[in-house]
């Protein structure tokens, strides 16, 4: 039997088959350019002069040989399942001319890339987060902008705190805004207050006492002042000494007592006379 020329339904490609192949296959075919599997019976072509050139099936279902006739129906429904459930049992009713399973692989194409950027949407551009960085720099810089100015506007008081002390003196190094020292006069402590004639100078006093800065924190050295009182409490004599008048030794010329250590203090003025009944010192700047 001579060789017989049959058409893809799908891609509408002519080929030439062996009636021995199309026998050993059950009659079907696979085309070698879309893949189509169709019977070749159904889609048997009449020769002529310009289907001379046609060549062979690049394979045919030679795989099928060993199955039974009726298998070939079964593989045919699963490798066009997807094509059968579309069309259903309309397929016999329509003139395939090649554009119809185009169509629905086309819909099917634009189905899975809907499918697909639903399932991974589009991610924001990067020129739309520009401006929100930009915008929360700037946020930022006129918050640290605000801030310093506050700190410079209020160094003064903010330098009494101590959480605060260090990163003022930072900033007013900077700035030259004003810092407070810390003072407390309230927290030196005198102790062994002590006034005497003097052991070797007649109508001179000897005084003694004991200083210690219980403050917490380094501060200047304060200055004393020595009161003389009458009975009634009116004032008959003062004296008023600065750090240089009663610092000697190591600590003389020194300006910031320091913490929790006793300072010696010993001074020597003229006796005010009997009128003087008591005597007081103070702390002052």
């Amino acid at each position: 039997m001579s060789d017989i020329i049959t058409r893809c339904p799908d891609c509408n490609i002519a080929f030439r088959a062996q009636p021995s192949q199309l026998s050993a296959a059950g009659g079907l075919v696979r085309c070698g350019t879309c893949l189509m599997v169709f019977k070749a019976d159904d889609f048997l072509q009449q020769p002529d002069p310009e289907s001379a050139n046609i060549e062979y099936m690049p394979y045919v279902l030679d795989g099928l040989i060993d199955f039974p006739e009726d298998a070939e129906y079964e593989i045919e429904g699963e490798l066009n399942q997807a094509l059968d459930q579309q069309i259903g049992d309309e397929l016999d009713a329509v003139n395939i001319d090649g554009n119809l399973p185009k169509l629905a692989a086309a819909s099917q194409t634009k189905a899975l890339d809907d499918d697909l950027l639903s399932t991974h949407p589009k991610r924001p551009s990067n020129t739309k987060a520009l401006p929100f960085f930009s915008a929360a720099l700037i946020l930022i810089l006129a918050t640290l902008l605000l801030s310093a100015q506050a700190v410079h506007f209020n160094s003064a008081s903010l330098s009494l705190n101590p959480e605060y002390r260090r990163l003022v003196q930072k900033l007013c190094a900077t700035t030259g805004c004003p810092i407070s020292e810390y003072r407390n006069l309230d927290g030196i402590e005198i102790s062994q207050f002590i006034v005497q004639a003097h052991p070797q100078h007649r109508d001179a006093l000897s005084i003694r006492l004991l200083l210690n800065n219980r403050a917490g924190f380094e501060q200047r050295f304060p200055q004393l002042l020595i009161r003389f009182v009458d009975l009634n409490d009116a004032p008959v004599a003062e004296r008023l000494f600065s750090p240089s008048d009663y610092l000697q030794g190591w600590l003389a010329n020194a300006i910031i007592m320091p913490r929790n250590q006793g300072i010696q203090i010993h001074l020597e003025i003229v006796d005010p006379g009997d009128k003087a009944t008591s005597y007081a010192i103070e702390l002052t700047d």
